[in-house]
């Protein structure tokens, strides 16, 4: 037996590996020591992927396996093709005319106003 170090959730974990074992085997061990589900583990051997039949005897004596979750994909409501269409199709209306702000001595006499004699009691 070799010992093979697997990298879970910043714990590492001592895997005792046999000539014959794969990458399934580990996977297997993974979900017996953090109750991992089987077909969320993905192991990276120094980022590359590795499948479930890959040999572990391929691997280099020092090697450390990380174990990640995969992260499930959810579908995006609607197609991006038709992001905006709303907006589109919608009619410019032109911009009302305003009334121009107060400023300088005007605008200083409605925030005294207000502030201190229409304040709230």
């Amino acid at each position: 037996m070799m010992p093979l170090l697997v990298n879970v959730d910043n714990k590492l974990a001592v895997y005792d590996r046999e000539p014959q074992d794969t990458a399934a085997d580990v996977k297997v061990f993974i979900n017996d020591q953090f109750q991992w589900a089987l077909s969320n583990i993905l192991l990276t051997d120094e980022g590359r992927v590795l499948d479930d039949d890959f040999p572990l005897e391929k691997l280099s004596d020092n090697s450390t396996l990380m174990a990640n979750l995969v992260l499930v994909g959810g579908k995006v409501h609607g197609s991006l093709a038709r992001a905006g269409k709303v907006r589109g199709q919608t009619p410019k209306v032109a911009a009302q005319e305003k009334k121009k702000k107060a400023t300088g001595r005007a605008k200083k006499r409605l925030l005294y106003n207000k502030r201190w004699v229409n304040a709230p009691k």
